[in-house]
């Protein structure tokens, strides 16, 4: 039997038939890279989603690499009173676990004959282990060379200055510090985050990048469908004095100006440049913008739109992203596909004079969209109410669009960042960008 801590991944099997592993899972390591081909091993089967159904199976079975499945040869446990489970559609988890019969087999270890190499001890060294008695605590001596004389080379002191770089990290390294009183160790896991990972960009599964757009000079004046500046961004904008410049907002954060102009129809956006995010709905998908901006009232209608689109410059068709609209002065969370539009009043106003952090995420652990205003949680829209179909390819975008009115509405964009799945990602994206 293999039994590796913390591996999981996700399957669409339906029916009897042996699980066809499809990818990986948040927070736990992947089925492929931690199983070998005709591995045997126990596993646990659920629907991510109890809404789907609260059927599940325990059982063991054998790893097939080249094919991508785990057969499903002796049923342990089931919601089908042990037998074989008849799942029907609808996503579900695949855990591997250690299963009561295994650690009983440990448990229960029986002599036999001991070859080179060998772990398990006869009846024989056991009893020369236990003939010891207290013997094993008694004074080791006094011989030069010993624990006890004091000088034994392995016990010594060692200046840490002197100790060799290491070539490698694990993430266990114990960091030498100054201090007084009991020896306390601290790993590069105890301080805040983890820096060995995300500084070196070890998570090589996930695509992140990040722009406080400082590569632009002041006063630049952007070009409608190019890039901004050196930025890897593509601006659009249509109208009468409607503009996508380098701009500074009210709190004076240098940031792309998105003015619609004085015309009725004016607008303006910006989008990431170089990609197309292919929505998966077992992958986790993070965007987060720091802006500003004037509000819709009055006269003046039309939208403004912060977040994952189908579609750019115009308004979102299929998307996940914040709105605010001359119908009201709040955000509104919001997620249309092709069955329509869920939409949450956020209870936030949207304001010029300090500029806010708009994040979505996605999370397919919760089945959920989530929503957050300057990092607190404003609306959560779960996959039963409203969520985008597989394969529905994504933007990420800033867009104003008028309707009506003379007065030119405005965005300023201070930052953009992201952190998205490297599968469903075509095109180039800057994934060598650190961000937090």
């Amino acid at each position: 039997m293999n039994g590796i801590d913390n591996i999981a991944g996700y399957t669409l099997t339906v029916g009897t038939a042996d699980f066809v592993i499809t990818d990986s899972i948040a927070q736990y390591d992947p089925i492929v890279d931690n199983l070998a081909d005709g591995d045997e091993c126990s596993y646990k089967a659920q629907f991510i989603d109890p809404s789907f159904s609260d059927d599940y199976e325990t059982g063991r079975g054998t790893w097939n690499a080249g094919a991508g499945t785990i057969s499903r040869t002796t049923i342990k446990t089931s919601s089908n009173n042990g037998s074989i489970v008849d799942f029907g559609a609808g996503p579900k988890v695949v855990f591997i676990v250690s299963d009561y019969e295994s650690l009983t087999d440990m448990n229960n270890m029986v002599d036999s004959a001991v070859g080179a190499g060998s772990l398990k001890m006869t009846t024989a060294e056991r009893a020369t282990i236990a003939g010891l008695g207290d013997s094993s605590s008694l004074d080791v001596g006094t011989t030069a060379g010993t624990v006890a004389a004091g000088d034994d080379g392995r016990f010594g002191a060692v200046d840490y200055g002197d100790l060799p770089v290491a070539t490698t990290l694990d993430g266990n390294e114990i960091v030498a510090v100054d201090q007084g009183g009991d020896g306390v160790q601290t790993t590069s896991q105890d301080i805040s985050g983890t820096p060995v990972t995300d500084v070196s960009g070890l998570a090589l599964n996930r695509v992140r990048g990040y722009s406080d757009f400082s590569k632009t000079l002041d006063a630049y004046v952007g070009v409608t469908n190019t890039l901004f500046s050196l930025e890897p961004y593509i601006v659009n904008f249509a109208g009468t004095s409607s503009a996508a410049n380098q701009g500074a907002s009210i709190s004076g954060i240098a940031s792309v100006l998105l003015s619609t102009g004085t015309a009725a129809t004016g607008n303006s956006a910006i989008r990431l440049a170089g990609a197309t995010v292919t929505f998966l709905s077992t992958q986790e998908y993070t965007a987060t913008f720091l802006l500003s901006t004037s509000v819709l009232s009055g006269a003046e209608t039309g939208h403004q739109q912060i977040g994952f689109s189908s579609t750019f410059p115009a308004l979102v068709n299929l998307g996940m992203y914040f709105e605010q609209t001359d119908a009201s002065a709040n955000w509104f969370a919001c997620v249309k596909n092709a069955g329509g539009t869920e939409r949450v009043d956020t209870l936030i106003t949207s304001v010029v004079v300090v500029p806010r952090t708009y994040r979505i995420h996605y999370d397919p652990v919760a089945t959920a969209t989530k929503f957050y205003i300057d990092g607190t949680l404003v609306a959560t829209i779960l996959n039963s109410t409203r969520v985008l179909a597989d394969a529905t390819p994504l933007y990420q975008v800033l867009m104003a669009r008028k309707t009506g009115g003379a007065n030119p509405p405005a965005l300023f964009l201070a930052s953009h960042s992201y952190d998205i799945p490297k599968i469903g990602v075509s095109g180039s994206l800057n994934s060598l960008e650190y961000f937090a």
